[in-house]
């Protein structure tokens, strides 16, 4: 979003804002149940408290340098075409075992359905737009 809103970079505004607010959603009801104890989790406690307000702190440090010009959006998307693949990256963490097995059943289906079609269509923006950013993560 930071990227898209301060290069500019249209196409990438409104699914990035749609991606914020379905990530608030998600964190404000994982840090309710996490709070209320109805669905207690060792992974929702004080290190994952810390790594939040960490992430909040890090974009709005990220957004107050992306907004200073064109050049330093683009340090910021850089950064975030880094993040971005490791992320694509994730399932990919038990490749290895797929490949002994020779079985894709621990891969996660829709997920890695779904990040095709996204990088597909990303890669199309990318292409028509001339960014780099959006072809490297997406290509």
């Amino acid at each position: 979003l930071i990227w898209g809103l301060f290069l500019p970079m249209p196409p990438a505004v409104a699914p990035n804002v749609i991606g914020i607010l379905a990530g608030a959603f998600y964190l404000i009801l994982c840090w309710g149940y996490a709070w209320l104890g109805e669905f207690p989790s060792p992974r929702w406690g004080r290190r994952a408290l810390l790594g939040t307000i960490g992430a909040v702190l890090l974009n709005i440090a990220l957004a107050s340098y992306a907004s200073l010009s064109a050049q330093t959006a683009q340090h910021v998307g850089n950064l975030a075409m880094v993040i971005c693949i490791c992320l694509f990256a994730a399932p990919l963490s038990v490749l290895g075992q797929v490949v002994k097995d020779k079985n894709s059943e621990l891969l996660p289906t829709a997920q890695c359905g779904m990040q095709f079609l996204n990088c597909l269509f990303w890669s199309t923006v990318g292409f028509n737009q001339g960014a780099l950013q959006l072809i490297v993560c997406n290509g």
